[in-house]
């Protein structure tokens, strides 16, 4: 309906609501349908606008197949309305008789135009027009050095990079929060702004903070609830939790900073003298390369590699 050009329209899906118990709510600016399976999380997301729109959001979450039906024809309301703005108004046919003024003629002949030469012109190209970012989008202009692999010199280049800004193209009388907000003004743009930059690793670090901030608030409201409304579990509370863990749990692998470093060294009698001689001696009794003083210990032959970490394992000694 949205899409094809139409001069006349007709469906009966409204009628699922009573008959199937889907859901439909018109949300602002598009109609959200919503199979029976998923009424109650639909029913519960958006209670506030049902409520707003003076319909009972008790009854619609017990299914009373009334109410859901008014809330069906109420948002297929909007919906026509909303398509009708978009196509213009639909053609409407008009009947009439005929008279001696508007009669067609009973010769049966067709009279035929002829076609008049000549050469048909050229399609002009379009006019050039000014190209611009799309909205919510600048460049960056930064100097960005690096080495030239051919001769080793180090250059510099202009590059730009591409961030996020506030968009400010939200008018207040296409906003779907107008009938509620606070700045509400008409004609008016947007009075809210979205100052959020994150480049750094302590912007990064404060944005994850304000998101589990946020999310622990919605989980505790939605929470009470839940149990406002006789504690039945309500999937989309664990959903959120789910959500909740993951940003705590990203974040605490951000920060956690550790190295882990696993050495595991063999040699043969008969190999020739390396790192396992250099380190612990040519053989087990004797004083290693490194101190020449007398035998030492495995940490302190680690140690003056430079090793400041280690975890040695010694092998059991068997008997045989």
């Amino acid at each position: 309906m949205l899409s094809a050009d139409w001069y006349s329209v007709s469906s009966t899906t409204w009628l699922s609501a009573a008959q199937h118990g889907e859901t439909f709510i018109w949300a602002g600016t598009e109609m959200k349908r919503y199979p029976a399976r998923y009424k109650t999380q639909a029913r519960k997301r958006h209670r506030t606008l049902i409520t707003g729109a003076s319909f009972d959001a008790d009854r619609i979450d017990a299914d009373d197949a009334t109410e859901n039906l008014r809330l069906s024809l109420w948002s297929w309301q909007h919906q026509i309305s909303h398509i009708s703005q978009r196509h213009g108004n639909a053609v409407t046919a008009t009947t009439g008789t005929a008279t001696t003024t508007n009669e067609e003629p009973g010769t049966g002949a067709v009279a035929v135009i002829p076609s008049e030469p000549g050469n048909e012109g050229a399609t002009h190209a379009p006019a050039e027009r000014v190209k611009k970012l799309l909205p919510g989008i600048e460049t960056e202009q930064f100097t960005h050095r690096y080495t030239d692999p051919d001769t080793g010199e180090r250059k510099t280049r202009t590059e730009h990079r591409i961030n996020a800004v506030d968009p400010s193209v939200r008018v207040c009388d296409g906003c779907f929060l107008a009938q509620k907000c606070p700045e509400y003004q008409p004609g008016e743009a947007c009075a809210y702004e979205m100052p959020v930059r994150v480049r750094t690793k302590e912007q990064y670090i404060a944005l994850l903070d304000s998101m589990i901030s946020m999310q622990a608030m919605r989980v505790f409201s939605m929470r009470m609830s839940e149990e406002v409304e006789g504690g039945y579990a309500d999937p989309n509370l664990s959903s959120e939790m789910d959500r909740l863990a993951k940003y705590v749990k990203l974040k605490a692998d951000i920060e956690e900073a550790g190295f882990t470093f696993s050495m595991t060294m063999e040699s043969k009698g008969s190999a020739e003298v390396g790192l396992i001689s250099r380190l612990f001696g040519a053989q087990a009794e004797g004083p290693p390369a490194l101190s020449p003083a007398g035998t030492v210990s495995a940490e302190n032959a680690l140690s003056q590699m430079g090793v400041m970490d280690a975890e040695i394992v010694e092998e059991p000694t068997r008997n045989v």
